[in-house]
């Protein structure tokens, strides 16, 4: 896969260099982005020991991101799009995503730079309710996630490198199917001097150190299409690793492996849909022995001029096991649903209601929570 990307980034290369493939009138700058707001009032375990202790019963949230491009079109037709998005609120990751997108309708979409993987880019949420506060994989959970592995349902990014620097390459849309496969040299490098000059090998940690993990692959194949009065979208994904840390003895590690597949149907006023996805448990710690890590999803809208009905259910289940067989599994359960109003182009407000029940195979009081909240929010796209 590696040598394909780079292969296909060297013809791209190649027929931009070729004859005609200059634009006279430069690139046209635009800036976008969002703001998410969220309010809510939770009721959650809070007696002594459990994670509520001491937490508030009232929490606000935000999230915002302003997203600045570039764009031109090639006398040959290839569109050029350079792309750099800059968090709102201050973090670690204060710049998100940068790259540049080569893309034509005859050889398909390159792009170069940090960016999600070709999985995580392909990936068919099921219907949303409230971007924000999707259900089994959200921005805004408000409750308290317990001390366990189970803190979020779903990865919101398909992978381990997230916004890595990777070459992305996407195949035109032939009869409503489209191929993505990504390359990334070391998940976790997002820009500078160090990952321009050559990324750090982990082979050099300390064996039996957390999991590191190097070379990350990714490939996704995707179907659109309508029947009749139903549209169908689906695809699946594959996001592999290798793990770059010798374990000592004792200790157990693995390869970074995801299996990820989505499919919504629409037909009127209603979407339905489901997503499932499924790894290991060891790949980031020396002391855990292979175990299943599964996710599952199902929600479904409904909308009415304006107004936008949703709901749904996601479960993750981690099994916990030890040397010589399985000790049991560890669950979070995700269910809820909203309501959504647009007021005008660009601008809604939401109402909904969110429970999260995590459950512990030792029944640790401080890995156990069942949580409530009911949230509003507000969410501007410009």
């Amino acid at each position: 896969m590696k040598k394909l990307l780079l292969g296909t980034s060297a013809i791209v290369a190649a027929g931009l260099l070729s004859t005609g493939a200059m634009a006279q009138e430069g690139f046209t700058v635009t800036v976008s982005g969002f703001f998410n707001f969220s309010a809510a009032l939770i009721s959650q375990d809070d007696g002594v020991g459990q994670p509520g202790e001491f937490m508030r019963d009232n929490a606000f949230g935000q999230d915002s991101e302003i997203i600045f491009q570039a764009n031109q079109t090639l006398d040959n037709g290839t569109r050029v799009r350079a792309t750099i998005e800059l968090e709102g609120e201050t973090g670690s990751d204060q710049i998100d995503e940068t790259f540049l997108r080569f893309s034509n309708d005859a050889w398909g979409t390159l792009e170069l730079g940090s960016r999600d993987n070709a999985a995580n880019k392909m990936t068919v949420f099921s219907p949303i309710g409230v971007g924000a506060h999707l259900i089994g994989c959200t921005t805004f959970a408000h409750a308290t996630a317990p001390g366990t592995g189970n803190v979020a349902g779903f990865y919101c990014v398909n992978g381990a490198g997230g916004d890595s620097i990777k070459i992305n390459y996407f195949t035109p849309v032939i009869n409503g199917f489209r191929l993505g496969v990504s390359y990334e040299p070391e998940p976790g490098i997002d820009g500078g001097a160090g990952a321009i000059t050559g990324a750090p090998s982990a082979d050099s940690a300390a064996p039996g150190t957390a999991g590191a993990f190097g070379e990350q692959y990714s490939v996704a194949a995707e179907y659109i299409n309508t029947f009749g009065d139903v549209s169908f979208r689906g695809m699946v994904g594959f996001t592999h690793s290798e793990q770059e840390v010798t374990p000592t003895a004792g200790s157990f590690l693995d390869d970074f492996d995801l299996w990820h597949t989505g499919v919504t149907l629409s037909f009127g006023a209603f979407s339905i849909g489901g997503m499932y996805q499924s790894g290991e448990v060891n790949q980031n710690t020396g002391t855990a022995v292979n175990g299943d890590d599964t996710r599952i999803r199902i929600t479904a809208t409904y909308s009415v001029g304006p107004w936008l009905l949703g709901g749904g259910w996601s479960e993750r289940k981690v099994e916990d096991r030890i040397v010589g067989g399985v000790n049991g599994e560890d669950k979070l359960t995700n269910w809820g649903a909203s309501v959504r109003r647009s007021l005008g182009p660009g601008v809604q407000v939401s109402l909904g209601f969110r429970n999260w029940t995590w459950e512990d195979d030792d029944n640790a009081i401080a890995a156990e929570n069942d949580a409530s909240h009911v949230f509003f929010a507000t969410n501007v796209n410009f």
